[in-house]
C-alpha cells in the first residue's frame, strides 16, 4: 500500500464504537474504565477534554484537543504519567471516534457529506 493512500483513507468507526465513546452523562462526563473524560470550554471549531484517573483525588493525567498538524484530535499526557494497555486503547478509540465525528460534521457543513 502506498503511504499516501493511508493519509487520504477515510477512517471508519462502528455504530457500537460511536455509541460507547459519545455517551456522555448529563454533566458532560464520560467514564471509560478507570478514566474520566470531561469537556473543557470549546473554541468555535474544535472541542477539548480533560482526562482524569478515577481515584479519590481525580488526578488529571492529560488533555485531548485538536492537533492542527495531524488534522485530528490527539491525547496530550501530563508529565510523569504511565498508562496500561486498556487505558491507552480507550483513549485511542475516543480520539479516533471524536476525529471521525469532527470530520463528518465539517463535511456536512460544507455540503460534502
Amino acid at each position: 500500500m502506498n503511504p499516501k493512500d493511508k493519509i487520504t483513507e477515510k477512517p471508519k468507526i462502528t455504530e457500537e464504537q460511536r455509541a460507547k465513546y459519545t455517551k456522555f452523562k448529563e454533566n458532560g462526563i464520560l467514564k471509560l474504565g478507570y478514566l474520566v473524560i470531561a469537556p473543557l470550554p470549546d473554541n468555535p471549531k474544535t472541542k477539548k477534554w480533560s482526562v482524569h484517573f478515577m481515584s479519590p483525588f481525580e488526578v488529571q493525567i492529560g488533555t485531548i484537543s485538536w492537533y492542527v498538524n495531524w488534522r485530528a484530535y490527539a491525547f496530550f499526557p501530563a508529565p510523569n504519567t504511565m498508562f496500561g494497555a486498556d487505558s491507552l486503547e480507550s483513549l485511542a478509540k475516543f480520539v479516533e471516534t471524536q476525529t471521525v465525528i469532527h470530520w463528518e460534521n465539517f463535511r456536512a457543513k460544507k455540503g460534502k457529506a
